[in-house]
């Protein structure tokens, strides 16, 4: 990520002196720079210190880098549906930071950072986007205690004047009037921490907002700088320094040259994907959604697609040149295999009833009967003109979508292919994303939930719970998967577990398996969710399997 408004602190590479006014001390960047300049060549930015100083510095450039991000929060950086859980703030803004030892436990950077919440010996993933799928692995807080560093500049109680930015005529109350800051915060629902509340000496009953970082700017300077807790400087990531987080190590990458491929739909998330992958071109709209075939794969993983368009402008054009024409890079996240199949392979079953249902219309339809076969493996009996698949299933066949299968080979897991199969956009990406997921499911130290020691002969019933739970999470698992309103609650989606209660309130006593919506709330730590479903006459007293309640579930 390289973009202007980015808040940032010296990196590895410094060596500009108290150019920043000492180490820790924060800045914002604001020019990004450009091939051929002679003042802000490529892979440099200038930075407007909250000092007031401003100069370029190196990112990448003579494969140096100056400069670490201290907050990405003011470029608009959001993870919509998680929730920080010390503080409990729905919706984490900027980077985000995940236990890589505990189940499921998420901070803020506020929390992370200046807070030191969880256990400093547990290590973290770093996620710096919502569209990171595997993070950067961090060490343990305990052992980067020697990099710890106080961030200082323009924040809460600092004292400020006008600054490199300023177009507010004299609400200052004139060139050199000072003004205390009194919060930093977003900008509505554009950026977070981006933006000053300020009041100024001459009238400090009134406070007014200016830029710290929103849309690249910065409004202020300190005379007085503020503390805003410690970081740990080698946590941060390098600004400019390109470590691949979405596209699968090559051993894992799905795509040869050959493969039936689609592209996805949804244009915004394309273009994010398409950064530093090929890039966008506006004519890349022609194809979304589109199908063609595997040219080739690049070295670093990209994907080439050539598709076959019929346009009628082209007619009078080579076919070599129409052929360059519609042939595009893509991320790999953005396409998805479309599977080719034979009479004799082994596939499985979607286990999403209400995927299914909807896949299935105008390709053999639904039929109630195939409740028995969701998320089970079959055998290919029959493969039509059309591309649909007749399937076998425990003495049973059944006419499906190809899209609701995927060939079990030598080497494909079942848990593999039901990743690709619960992936909720049919995308690689998030597909990939998924098997991450369940490879992180299988590597927590379910110890710590009071499980039993392997080969130890006993399963123990916390353990098994968390698993469960896990898998409703992931919207995957069979026996799980039956409840849209119990899966939105453990995922925490308060709109849509309201709307469907205002909808039905019978609703709200849904179970997946044994599991209820408030269980699983309850244990996520969804409050919100909770109170909904209570004041919809949710039963506290009801129990699972083993005899436990909403009020067990979170304590576990």
């Amino acid at each position: 990520m390289l973009e202007i408004g980015l808040r940032v602190v010296r990196g590895p590479d410094w060596k500009w002196a108290q150019q920043d006014d000492g180490e820790g001390h924060v800045g914002t960047v604001v020019e990004l720079g450009k091939p051929g300049s002679n003042t802000s060549p490529d892979k440099t930015v200038v930075v407007q210190w909250d000092s007031g100083s401003r100069t370029n510095y190196r990112v990448g450039y003579q494969s140096a880098y100056d400069l670490r991000v201290y907050d990405n929060a003011p470029v608009g950086v959001r993870h919509p549906n998680v929730i920080c859980d010390a503080c409990r703030k729905h919706g984490i803004v900027g980077m985000r930071w995940k236990c890589a030892r505990c189940f499921d436990f998420d901070l803020c950077t506020h929390c992370y950072m200046a807070l030191d919440k969880h256990d400093l010996t547990h290590p973290f993933l770093r996620f710096e986007t919502a569209t990171n799928t595997q993070g950067v692995k961090v060490p343990p807080r305990s052992q980067s205690l020697e990099s710890r560093l106080i961030a200082k500049g323009i924040f809460k109680g600092a004292i400020v004047v006008r600054g490199a930015d300023w177009d507010w005529g004299d609400q200052d109350g004139g060139p050199g009037g000072q003004g205390k800051v009194q919060e930093i915060k977003g900008w509505e629902n554009e950026s977070g921490r981006s933006v000053a509340a300020v009041a100024w000496l001459h009238n400090p009953h009134v406070a007014n907002v200016y830029r710290v970082g929103h849309k690249g700017k910065v409004d202020l300077k300190y005379v007085q700088e503020a503390k805003n807790g410690q970081y740990y400087k080698t946590h941060l990531p390098v600004l400019g320094e390109h470590i691949e987080r979405l596209v699968p190590p090559l051993e894992l990458s799905q795509f040869s040259v050959g493969d039936k491929v689609r592209v996805m739909s949804d244009i915004d998330l394309v273009k994010q994907l398409q950064e530093g992958h090929g890039g966008w071109n506006i004519r890349m709209a022609d194809v979304l959604g589109k199908e063609g075939h595997v040219h080739r794969v690049t070295e670093r993983g990209d994907v080439r697609v050539q598709f076959h368009l019929n346009d009628e402008n082209n007619q009078e054009q080579s076919s070599s040149s129409i052929a360059q024409q519609n042939r595009w890079t893509f991320h790999p996240g953005a396409l998805s295999k479309i599977h080719s199949f034979a009479t004799g392979d082994q596939v499985l079953i979607c286990a999403d009833e209400q995927r299914l249902r909807q896949a299935q219309k105008g390709h053999g339809e639904w039929s109630h009967d195939m409740i028995g076969v969701l998320g089970k493996q079959g055998r290919v009996l029959q493969v039509y003109g059309d591309g649909d698949i007749r399937v076998s299933v425990n003495g049973q066949s059944f006419t499906f979508n190809p899209q609701c299968c995927v060939p079990l080979t030598t080497t494909a897991t079942p848990s593999a292919a039901a990743s690709l199969l619960n992936s909720t956009s049919h995308n690689t990406l998030q597909a990939y994303q998924a098997q991450q997921q369940m490879e992180y499911a299988s590597s927590v130290d379910w110890s710590l939930h009071g499980g039993s020691s392997i080969g130890g002969g006993t399963t123990n019933s916390s353990s098994c719970k968390q698993m469960l739970i896990y898998n409703t999470l992931l919207g995957h698992n069979d026996a799980l998967s039956s409840s849209a309103i119990v899966r939105d609650a453990a995922q925490g989606k308060l709109q849509a577990v309201r709307d469907a209660l205002n909808k039905n309130p019978q609703l709200v006593e849904s179970r997946s398996g044994d599991k209820s919506a408030l269980m699983l709330a309850a244990h996520q730590g969804h409050i919100d969710i909770v109170r909904i479903l209570l004041s919809h006459g949710a039963n506290l007293e009801q129990r699972d399997a083993d005899g436990d309640t909403a009020l067990h579930y979170a304590c576990f």
